[in-house]
């Protein structure tokens, strides 16, 4: 019984990867295989990645870590991703507006010492890329928001992860330019 088990898991692998291979050939794509929005448009000398630097983070917010937070998580995405080489200064292929539309906490819970240890969090931001060379709009996400509440009693921990989040899904927007 322990050898028709262990058959029937290989077929359905099998079959899987089978189903896989037949969807590339009729065009479909993994979404990490598809051109971003800076590939699409031209890419730095030699085929390799796009360069992207911040243009500007608009914060008009009480937290003056949020800016930083942004520009490091963003970073670190666009190159986890192998979406564009990083450049903090100079030329570079394309550039990025960050503006943060809204971001609040709220405190549900308070324990018997007065102390927060439930947040609601909530953020709206929007990504604009421009043209390194001529500064010409080239995309806009749009607005992304994300809301979340944490068992923490610590608001910067709430509000990393919104941050998080948020460049996450600017990015698979930026992969997934439909």
């Amino acid at each position: 019984m322990h050898l028709r088990a262990r058959h029937k898991g290989l077929s359905l692998l099998l079959a899987g990867l089978f189903a896989l291979a037949a969807l590339g050939g009729c065009g479909y794509h993994f979404g990490a295989d598809m051109p971003t929005v800076l590939q699409q448009n031209g890419t730095s000398a030699g085929g390799s990645l796009p360069t992207l630097k911040i243009k500007d983070v608009d914060n008009p917010t009480m937290y003056p870590w949020l800016t930083y937070s942004l520009r490091n998580r963003l970073r670190d995405e666009l190159a986890a991703r192998q979406v564009a080489r990083w450049v903090d200064s100079g030329k570079a292929d394309f550039e990025i507006s960050l503006k943060v539309q809204s971001f609040t906490y709220r405190t549900w819970m308070r324990d018997d010492n007065d102390v927060t240890t439930l947040y609601a969090a909530n953020m709206i931001l929007e990504g604009i890329v421009y043209r390194g060379d001529t500064n010409a709009l080239l995309w806009r996400s749009g607005n992304i928001a994300y809301y979340q509440t944490y068992e923490t009693m610590q608001e910067r921990i709430a509000g990393e992860d919104l941050v998080v989040n948020l460049v996450r899904q600017l990015v698979d927007r930026m992969r997934n330019n439909f």
